[in-house]
């Protein structure tokens, strides 16, 4: 779900993390999918589920099956390098590369490294042949001030500070409603009584055309009146049909927008849509921070459930492509 990097050193691949995930890992496992030493996927997953349970492992050889990766780099965060987190990483690659003949996807675990964030070191833990490598620590300096960090500070990249402020982005009830936006929901809502479903799609898609057209079009009124709208089922799948890779970032600040001035039942269409458009833009994290959200509300909703799917196999957002393709096919036939 990250955009394809050419791989070319371990300090390099150690500096592109941050970027691929959105923020520094802390206490965690990430799994680096590479097809002919690209780097096409990147999965992440908190260190205490690898701890609990080998979950992660069979995770791990289905989506390498599924994306056709030939080969993985793991690299584990906690705050300091230990013989436990070595020992873990030598673990978890074995059964990966058991578990992938027995899948009959064959992935070899071409390098494992382990990271020390508060000590700000590094080592590798195996090497490119699978060897046990010497517990030689290294700075972390070479990843601080390596060309690919260097070239994100350059850029203007700003990362999230953890996982945590990224989640804050689809946090219901986070922010506080103004009267004007709650008086919209209502209006819209009563409304709703009078219209068809033909009627209520065309308001949402009205509204939504405006949004693209003029990045100042969402005011209290207009988003109030977008969440109004989702309690209508065609109207809310209007919405989700409109999003695509070119809309993505803009519908993702109004989406999780209403997620955070909206709680209980009413923002799970919002969660949803903003975890579409998170899923287009390759963000992982905020997918899964779309699906915690939303299981902490209603576990079995299908947009929850939908999106856990997509996180728990890294589809690729040309899957959602397919499918909208498909659902517009229909609709006008």
């Amino acid at each position: 779900m990250n955009p394809t990097i050419r791989v070319s050193d371990p300090a390099g691949l150690l500096a592109a993390i941050p970027e691929l995930i959105g923020f520094l890992p802390e206490r965690s496992l990430v799994v680096v999918f590479l097809i002919e030493g690209r780097v096409a996927l990147t999965m992440r997953g908190d260190l205490d589920q690898v701890d609990r349970s080998w979950k992660p492992v069979d995770q791990t050889v289905e989506v390498a099956r599924q994306h056709e990766a030939d080969a993985v780099v793991l690299v584990a965060y906690d705050d300091e390098l230990d013989d436990h987190l070595d020992q873990m990483l030598v673990i978890v690659a074995s059964r990966i590369e058991t578990r992938s003949v027995a899948a009959h996807w064959r992935v070899h675990v071409r390098a494992a490294m382990a990271v020390g964030t508060d000590a700000r070191r590094w080592r590798f833990v195996l090497g490119q042949d699978g060897e046990r490598m010497p517990p030689v620590a290294r700075t972390y300096d070479e990843v601080a001030y390596h060309a690919i960090s260097a070239g994100r500070v350059y850029a203007g990249k700003v990362l999230a500070g953890g996982r945590d402020e990224v989640a804050a982005r689809v946090q219901p009830g986070s922010e506080t409603p103004s009267d004007l936006f709650t008086l919209s929901v209502e209006a819209a809502v009563l409304a709703l009584g009078q219209l068809s479903d033909e009627e209520a799609v065309a308001l949402m898609v009205e509204d939504l055309a405006a949004i693209e057209d003029s990045p100042d079009a969402v005011d209290d009124t207009a988003l109030g009146r977008l969440v109004g709208l989702l309690a209508n089922g065609p109207a809310r799948d209007a919405a989700m049909l409109r999003l695509n890779r070119e809309n993505a970032a803009r519908f993702l600040d109004v989406w999780s927008r209403a997620v955070r001035l909206t709680t209980g039942r009413p923002c799970l269409a919002a969660l949803f849509l903003s975890g579409t458009a998170a899923w287009l833009q390759g963000d992982g994290v905020l997918v899964n921070a779309c699906v915690e959200a939303g299981q902490r509300i209603d576990d079995r909703h299908i947009g929850v459930l939908v999106l856990d799917h997509v996180s728990q196999n890294a589809l690729a957002p040309s899957v959602f492509e397919e499918m909208r393709v498909e659902m517009l096919k229909q609709l006008s036939g």
